[in-house]
């Protein structure tokens, strides 16, 4: 069949204008593609609907039923642009406004969704949209620069649902952890977020972001022991040291809800998005301690004599809790650049965090580019203050035990791959020292398998 389409297109340029090449290709072109689409020769359809797009002879009905064969191969992006073009064509397609609805939903590209919803009176009802549109899987590591630190492993599984036309809820599990010399954490995250899109580019989404972790923080401590003390008339004075092995076990929770309204209007969205934090620690201290040092005795000026001290204990504080309520307040600007078929977007951030003893003022920049029909860009600069700071368009909760200063990197995605898709990032942070110490560097690495049903 595709060498008959081949031989077909190559005769168009010799046969004799006895009628119009427009009335001709027209009429094949119309029958064959109807006779492709009732008889489920869907690759073939998909082929001459592209050949005829070549040609410059891709009449409405052609791009209609190239785009459904398409559409039924999982190829998305190939029908995105035959629904594009079938509306092109003829404005009044109810169908082709519902079809190309579905392969942008199918796509990821929500709010473009959105604004097909305005472009008709009513959307065609033959598709429903409810059922599990995706799931997804990322695994990685943070590998530290600084050797004393521990590498930091990462994991979360995904899924979207469609709960109708205009609704869908995303989920997600994550856990990260860190061990080193008896020194690290282990935290585990849950994300839902329920978008509804309600026409005229706006749509409106609720999430909630929970956090706990268990930790443990390990360190030594020596410090010298030089002090006087008197019984009666005489002097003692102690000159040592104490040597101890510190543990701060505890567990900490946060929770995180959010509602985020976007609207999309031309080239620009603007997203506003009010939240709360709150977040509850408990830890103590555990102790292994050694005292070694000598005690001299002193009588009316006159040294009496050495004596050498030895000890060792172990002791434990009780618990300590510690309660913190956050607002955050977010607000962003995206813009669709007017050129490259408008496959560019710019992304600012800004993110004020704040609490009844002071505020953080956090910013991230994002550019998104689709390369080619298959590769997607996603570029990412994000600068953060001590306080906790959640992200939930991307879903990502940085907890009040969160040492992120500074993170820059980029996520490269091939898509559609029929079914998966997948994509690296690579990722380069540097995080607030511990208690004056050296900055934390980590250089981090992503996989993301993302299966579309």
């Amino acid at each position: 069949m595709r060498r008959l389409i081949n031989i077909v297109f190559c005769l168009w340029g010799s046969i004799a204008p006895a009628r119009t090449e427009a009335q001709k290709s027209f009429v094949w072109l119309d029958s064959a593609s109807k006779s492709m689409l009732a008889l489920g020769q869907y690759q073939d359809l998909y082929q001459l609907g592209r050949r005829a797009h070549q040609q410059g002879s891709d009449y409405f009905a052609v791009s209609y039923r190239a785009g459904l064969a398409a559409f039924t191969l999982q190829r998305y992006q190939a029908a995105e642009d035959f629904f594009r073009r079938a509306l092109e064509q003829n404005q009044a397609s109810a169908e082709s406004r519902e079809m190309r609805y579905l392969s942008l939903l199918y796509l990821g590209r929500d709010l473009e969704a959105s604004k097909v919803l305005l472009e008709g009176d009513r959307l065609f009802e033959s598709k429903p949209a409810q059922g599990v549109e995706s799931f997804d899987l990322d695994a990685g590591v943070k590998l530290s620069v600084n050797s004393h630190f521990g590498n930091i492993g990462y994991v979360q599984a995904g899924m979207l649902q469609r709960l109708n036309k205009t609704s869908r809820l995303r989920q997600a599990i994550a856990s990260l952890w860190q061990d080193k010399n008896n020194d690290g954490f282990t935290q585990y995250e849950y994300f839902c977020a329920y978008t509804r899109y309600t026409g005229a580019g706006l749509s409106v989404r609720p999430s909630v972001h929970g956090a706990y972790a268990l930790f443990n923080k390990a360190f030594s401590t020596t410090v010298p022991e030089f002090y006087q003390y008197s019984l009666g008339p005489t002097v003692y004075q102690t000159d040592g040291r104490y040597q101890a092995e510190n543990k701060v076990p505890g567990t900490a929770y946060a929770l995180n809800a959010a509602i985020n309204l976007s609207l999309q209007k031309s080239a620009w969205t603007m997203t506003f998005e009010p939240s709360l934090h709150y977040s509850h620690t408990r830890y103590h201290y555990e102790y292994n301690y050694h005292r070694s040092g000598v005690v001299d005795s002193f009588l009316n000026g006159s040294h009496l004599g050495t004596e050498s001290y030895n000890d060792n204990g172990e002791g434990k504080t009780s618990d300590t809790t510690v309660q913190n309520l956050y607002g955050q307040l977010t607000a962003g600007l995206t813009f669709h650049l007017p050129f490259w078929n408008e496959h560019i977007r710019l992304r600012a951030m800004c993110y004020y965090v704040f609490d009844d003893h002071g505020n953080d003022l956090d910013f991230s920049a994002h550019l998104f580019a689709q390369l080619s029909k298959q590769w997607w860009l996603h570029a990412i600069w994000l600068s953060k203050g001590n306080y906790p700071l959640a992200q939930n368009a991307e879903g990502i909760y940085y907890n009040a035990g969160s040492a992120v200063k500074e993170r820059w990197g980029a996520t490269l995605q091939w898509r559609p791959l029929r079914k998966l898709s997948p994509m690296v990032t690579y990722q380069h942070e540097r995080q607030f020292p511990f208690a004056g110490g050296e900055t934390m560097i980590f250089n981090c690495f992503y996989l993301t398998l993302k299966y579309t049903l």
